[in-house]
C-alpha cells in the first residue's frame, strides 16, 4: 500500500504566524475566494511540520449489491529533511463481516530520494524508494492554486475545529484531476504508459475551510461520486458498477508544532523484505 500523505520539503517561514495574525483581520473583510486560496498556498509553502487526518468513505454497487469501505489515516510530517509517520486503517467487507487492515508507513528523505517502509503486521516491513521530484501529497493540492476553477465563497464565517474559517468551494477539471488522484493514491498503476483524458467528465468538487487569521487550511472535503461514475461509463458502456458515495475529508492541525518522533532506532528489531 502506498502512503502519499506527507509534506514536501521546505525551510523556515518568511514571516511568523504572529505577523500574519496581526495583519489579517482588516484584509480578511475584503478578500476574494482567489485571494484566500493564494494566501493559503503562500502560508503553507514553508511549513516545517504538520499533522493530518484523512477519512475516505466509498459505497460501491456491483450488480445491485452495495459494498461500503472506509479508510482512515493519520499522518505526522516533518520537512527538511522530509520524514513522515502514517497509520492507515482500512475497513473492508469480507464474507458477511467487516475486516480491518492496519498499515503503518514511515518515510524519510535521503538526498534526492525518499525511502518508504510499510508494514501490515508491525513486524515485517517492505522497503521502497522513489524520487523526491516525483513525490506528491495532500498538501500539494492546496499549494497548487492554478488547478482550481469556479472558485466561490460559500460561507464568510464558520467555526471548524475551534478555528474561525472561511468556506470556499472549487472545481477540479481535466488534466488537474490526475494530480489529485495521485495524491489520494487512487491513480493505480498505468501499465499502458498513457494518461487518461478526463476533460469530458464531470469535475470534482472540493471544499476548503481556511483559517481567517493564519490562512492555514483547517479542513478539506472532496466529492468524487459524479466524476467516478462517468469515468466508469467511459471505460465500459454497460457497466454494472456504480458509486453512491466517494467522499474524502481531510483535517489539518499542529502546523509547525507536530508531535516529534524518531526513526533512528525504529527498525533495528524488524525484518525487511
Amino acid at each position: 500500500t502506498s502512503c502519499r500523505e506527507c509534506v514536501e520539503s521546505g525551510g523556515a517561514f518568511e514571516k511568523s504566524s504572529e505577523d500574519q495574525e496581526s495583519k489579517s483581520p482588516l484584509a480578511a473583510a475584503t478578500l476574494s475566494a482567489k485571494q484566500y486560496i493564494n494566501k493559503m498556498a503562500k502560508a503553507t509553502e514553508k511549513l516545517k511540520s504538520y499533522e493530518m487526518k484523512m477519512n475516505m468513505d466509498m459505497d460501491m454497487s456491483v450488480q445491485g449489491k452495495t459494498t461500503s469501505t472506509k479508510t482512515t489515516s493519520t499522518t505526522i510530517a516533518f520537512a527538511s529533511p522530509l520524514k513522515t509517520k502514517t497509520v492507515m486503517t482500512m475497513t473492508i467487507p469480507s464474507n458477511g463481516k467487516d475486516t480491518k487492515i492496519k498499515v503503518i508507513s514511515y518515510t524519510k528523505q535521503k538526498g534526492n530520494k525518499l525511502l518508504q517502509y510499510t508494514s501490515t503486521d508491525n513486524k515485517t516491513y517492505e522497503k521502497s524508494t522513489l524520487d523526491l521530484s516525483d513525490y506528491s501529497d495532500m498538501l500539494s493540492s492546496v499549494q497548487t492554486t492554478d488547478m482550481y476553477s469556479d472558485l466561490k465563497i460559500v460561507k464568510n464565517s464558520v467555526t471548524v475545529n475551534g478555528k474561525s474559517t472561511v468556506q470556499i468551494q472549487a472545481q477540479l477539471k481535466g488534466e488537474d484531476i490526475a494530480g489529485l488522484l495521485a495524491q489520494l493514491g487512487l491513480n493505480g498503476d498505468n501499465t499502458q504508459g498513457t494518461s487518461s483524458d478526463y476533460s469530458s467528465l464531470s469535475p470534482i468538487t472540493i471544499s476548503l475551510w481556511i483559517d481567517k487569521k493564519t490562512y492555514y487550511p483547517v479542513k478539506q472535503t472532496i466529492d468524487m461520486k459524479d466524476f467516478m461514475n462517468e469515468y466508469l461509463s467511459s471505460l465500459v458502456a454497460d457497466s454494472d458498477m456504480s458509486y453512491s458515495k466517494i467522499k474524502t475529508s481531510v483535517t489539518y492541525k499542529n502546523f509547525n508544532k507536530a508531535t516529534k518522533f524518531s526513526l533512528d532506532n525504529l527498525f533495528q528489531d524488524f525484518q525487511f523484505h
